[in-house]
């Protein structure tokens, strides 16, 4: 089974939030504990939008690197296209280190963006950001000030 889009997340109520809002506007969705591992997807079924945690949230920044870029290649080499980064609304754990493991392994792309995360009111202001031609040399800006 290919999904059609993989939610990255640090944590089990990031993953289950995100992907809540999917199953809501009728995508079938499923919520994987602990990653997405070789095997899983034969019982999947009809499911278009997996949601996974790393559970980095915590770990130092190269390690939660590390769990990022491992999850996000083996959603690739699954075939998932659409890739979605959750990260925390109030910007807890190694937010950085984890945006720019998922740039490292992922391919060039016509376009890739960012958003402020939701709710605005509850997190710092961040320049969202759009990227054209090889995003994987561009970097997020943080504004990081209220």
């Amino acid at each position: 089974m290919t999904y059609e889009v993989a939610i990255v997340a640090d944590d089990l109520t990031g993953a289950g939030d995100t992907a809540v809002r999917f199953a809501e506007a009728g995508w079938p969705t499923l919520l994987r504990l602990g990653g997405d591992r070789p095997g899983d997807a034969e019982s999947d079924g009809d499911v278009a939008v997996v949601a996974i945690t790393t559970d980095s949230r915590a770990r130092p920044p190269a390690g939660a690197a590390d769990l990022v870029r491992e999850a996000t290649t083996g959603l690739l080499r699954r075939g998932v296209t659409h890739l979605f980064k959750k990260v925390d609304s109030t910007a807890r754990g190694p937010v950085r280190a984890e945006i720019d493991a998922m740039l490292d392994v992922l391919p060039p792309a016509p376009s890739r963006s960012s958003a402020p995360p939701s709710p605005p009111w509850a997190a710092p202001s961040w320049t969202a950001s759009c990227w054209s031609g090889d995003a994987r040399s561009a970097r997020p800006r943080w504004a990081g000030t209220r």
